[in-house]
């Protein structure tokens, strides 16, 4: 039974091996109980052995005729049976079993076997030996005895034949009922006890116990549905969690907006004050206070296009116009700006190479919006004195950009979540950085819809490498 594997299948096997089972049993206990086909009881023997009563009683005197002996043998054995016929002084006139029995000199008791009327006695040698009178002229001259086996008779007792006859019926019966409780047995191990688990996991999974694992492994098709559903559990654990965190960083996140912005408008404020009321009373202090009313409008710029960008990814209305291109007008017109803004910062822009001039297909806008983010976030994160280096590398089917920074770095445990929305690490949660957390997200959004993929590699402490493809036409 190990073998059935399948819920539907042992069903399928139990009710095909039970209706076999049932066919088969019922005839080989019909023949045990009956043994043969025909069964016999007293009355119907009579009724049988009618025609050869009649036989002998016409030809009573001549039972030694050839014939005579040849036509009775023909008649009993169509009922398997044997005879013999005594007369009334006991001397056996006719035997079937010995056509020469006929010896004027044998005799035997005739207690035992001489009836004035139809009688019948069970078990002589597993025979049963039915007696008939043999009436000649109106006389009883002899007694015809008729052997048949004890196998083929049954008495005329009603109840003695519905027991014979429903016997095989109560052993099947038995048989029946022992194969239905191994059915059941095998049928509650394999379906009955997972679709339990499966129930009980539902029920906490709407209590919102999500940890409920189910304990079923069987390779069928129950077993696969419970580890399909156990991992859809596994699974609506994860989104809960993950959601839990978003939910978290999200609120964080509108905690640091808010301090993002009220920020930068409070100094751009101050400043504007301090021109207004005279206090920049010098061309050097009026341009120093105009460059740093120019930096926090940059800042907050770059914030609200972040939060914006993020709402038309979330709505679904983030386009993206692809046109072929050149690779190294392109990719000079955007590093451009960079190497202006930090020729005499206190960070060295260092761009490695000529960029190679392959046709690409990209939204120009949005491949300009990846690099300024990257270039942002290395500037963000780098001392002072210290490098970025930008490159651009042909592969076979792709462009390969890199930004290599200096700085602080990203930990091993942080790499995975990087380029979540609203994700910044734990270090620089706090501190006065700037920035939406949405920077990268939107990159990694940005470059997967062009077909790329974009990693980081990074070290604690030594900088960070920032990596995006672009496929080539």
């Amino acid at each position: 039974m190990g073998i059935i594997k399948s819920p539907l299948k042992v069903v399928v096997f139990y009710l095909a091996f039970s209706l076999l089972t049932l066919l088969i049993s019922y005839l080989i206990f019909s023949r045990i109980f009956h043994n043969e086909n025909q069964v016999y009881t007293f009355n119907e023997v009579r009724l049988l052995t009618n025609n050869t009563m009649l036989l002998i009683e016409e030809h009573y005197d001549g039972l030694q005729d050839e014939l005579v002996v040849d036509k009775l043998i023909e008649d009993i054995n169509q009922y398997n049976s044997s005879l013999e016929v005594i007369n009334t002084e006991g001397q056996i006139v006719f035997d079937s079993n010995n056509k020469n029995i006929y010896d004027e000199n044998k005799y035997v008791d005739i207690r035992h076997n001489i009836h004035y009327d139809a009688s019948f006695q069970r078990n002589i040698d597993a025979f049963v030996r039915f007696s008939f009178p043999v009436v000649v002229e109106s006389r009883q001259v002899a007694n015809a005895i008729f052997y048949l086996p004890s196998r083929l008779v049954v008495k005329d007792n009603l109840m003695q034949n519905i027991v014979l006859s429903i016997m095989p019926i109560v052993v099947v019966l038995v048989i029946l009922f022992i194969s239905l409780a191994i059915f059941y047995l095998n049928f509650r191990q394999k379906v009955i006890k997972p679709i339990n688990e499966l129930e009980k996991s539902a029920v906490e999974i709407g209590r919102g116990n999500l940890d409920g694992k189910i304990i079923y492994s069987e390779d069928n098709e129950l077993g696969r549905f419970c580890r399909s559903f156990d991992f859809m559990r596994m699974e609506l654990k994860d989104s809960l969690e993950r959601q839990s965190t978003y939910e978290k960083e999200r609120k964080e996140f509108i905690t640091k907006i808010s301090h993002d912005l009220r920020t930068p408008v409070a100094s751009i404020k101050a400043y504007v004050e301090g021109l207004k009321d005279g206090v920049a009373n010098n061309p050097e202090k009026v341009d120093k206070y105009l460059n740093v009313i120019d930096n926090k409008t940059n800042s907050l710029v770059r914030l609200i296009e972040d939060l914006f960008q993020h709402s038309l990814r979330d709505l679904g209305k983030f386009s993206i116009n692809k046109s072929e291109q050149y690779s190294k007008d392109l990719l000079t017109r955007m590093i451009s700006p960079f190497i202006v803004q930090l020729e005499n910062g206190p960070l060295q822009l260092i761009v490695k190479g000529d960029f190679p001039n392959v046709l690409i297909n990209v939204d120009e806008v949005r491949l300009e919006q990846v690099i300024v983010n990257l270039i942002h976030n290395a500037i963000k994160y780098t001392p002072d004195k210290g490098r970025i280096i930008f490159s651009v590398r042909n592969e076979e089917e792709e462009l390969i950009v890199s930004v290599r920074d200096t700085g602080y770095g990203v930990a091993t445990e942080e790499m995975n979540r990087i380029f979540d929305s609203f994700y910044r690490g734990e270090r620089f949660k706090g501190r006065d950085f700037d920035g939406s957390g949405l920077g990268l997200s939107i990159c990694k959004y940005i470059v997967e819809e062009h077909g790329g993929r974009i990693w980081v590699e990074s070290r604690m402490n030594e900088g960070s490498l920032f990596c995006f493809s672009i496929p080539k036409v």
